[in-house]
């Protein structure tokens, strides 16, 4: 009797969720972003909103939240409701970076969100002028090791994926590289097209016109798979075995999302990152699809955030 006492009352528990979750969605869903319009992660966002919107038939509304390097919107989803209708756009800095360079975030980015979907790869790109008369990884090495006066690179901030891909990069040369840390992109290209900055590690979104143009090199990606924009530049480790420094995008919601929400807001994801007008959006800015499990998804942000701890803690980058 008691067993079947307690079933009971485990089922009207979940019963709730259950309706919930057949009627999903009912109202709309806001996609939050942790920074300002116009760059790759909201680029990537407004994308996966408009097909969201097509695969659920509900009105997806993309939610600019930005502040303290991703911390503002991280804080602002892992107290919201547990009901699939506030989203975070997460990625490599927020989700596995962040945990390790401000040292007092209220929440934990493993425990108290819900992994969805991986979305989208989106990796660095090593650049240097093409005034410098570098040509490859090779090249650049070399000039490194003659030239150590000039071994500085540019990055968008303190704790960026930039700066920290920058720390990585110049740990596995065992080359002493000083990080210059600029406020955005466009002073870093001030100082590259100028001859004051040898490189810089950047956003390829923010590169990639005069990369085409010519204006900059194209030394490496960070990621380990050639990106299919820019299909002839190698990845760093083709050169330097061992490393590997993606960006990625994913999707994730607070704790305790019901799980056939969960389900169908995957399959929303699988169906962008499959179809051929998903794709070619994410081609027009470098970034790669990527679909994956709520699991593996979930696997990766653990395992990224231990990689980057280290890091972190070798580069002693700190935003607090």
């Amino acid at each position: 009797m008691r067993s079947l006492v307690v079933t009971l009352f485990a089922a009207m528990a979940l019963a709730p969720a259950a309706r919930a979750a057949d009627t999903y969605p009912s109202k709309p869903i806001h996609l939050v972003v942790p920074y300002t319009t116009g760059g790759g992660n909201d680029t990537v966002a407004r994308a996966l909103a408009k097909s969201v919107s097509e695969s659920l038939h509900a009105n997806v509304i993309v939610e600019n939240r930005p502040g303290a390097n991703g911390v503002t919107a991280f804080e602002y989803v892992a107290r919201s409701e547990p009901d699939g209708y506030t989203l975070f756009m997460a990625n490599t800095g927020s989700h596995a970076i962040n945990p390790s360079l401000y040292k007092h975030l209220r929440y934990n980015a493993v425990k108290d969100f819900t992994p969805i979907s991986e979305i989208a790869i989106l990796p660095n790109v090593l650049v240097v002028s093409s005034k410098s008369g570098i040509r490859s990884l090779s090249e650049l090495e070399s000039y490194l090791h003659a030239h150590p006066e000039s071994a500085m690179y540019g990055s968008a901030g303190v704790g960026s994926t930039q700066h920290l891909s920058g720390a990585m990069f110049s740990s596995a040369l065992n080359i002493k590289m000083e990080h210059v840390p600029y406020k955005g992109t466009a002073p870093i290209m001030t100082d590259l097209l100028g001859g004051r900055l040898l490189m810089s590690f950047a956003n390829i979104v923010a590169v990639l016109p005069q990369i085409k143009n010519g204006e900059l090199v194209a030394l490496a990606v960070t990621s380990e798979q050639r990106v299919s924009s820019l299909p002839n530049v190698p990845t760093v480790g083709e050169t330097v075995k061992g490393f590997n420094a993606p960006v990625w995008f994913g999707l994730v919601s607070s704790k305790g999302i019901p799980e056939p929400i969960v389900a169908k807001l995957n399959e929303a994801v699988r169906q962008f990152a499959t179809n051929p007008e998903g794709k070619a959006q994410l081609a027009f800015i470098g970034a790669e699809p990527k679909w994956s499990t709520p699991a593996d998804f979930g696997a990766l942000i653990k395992s990224d955030g231990e990689k980057w701890a280290q890091v972190v803690k070798a580069s002693g980058a700190s935003a607090e």
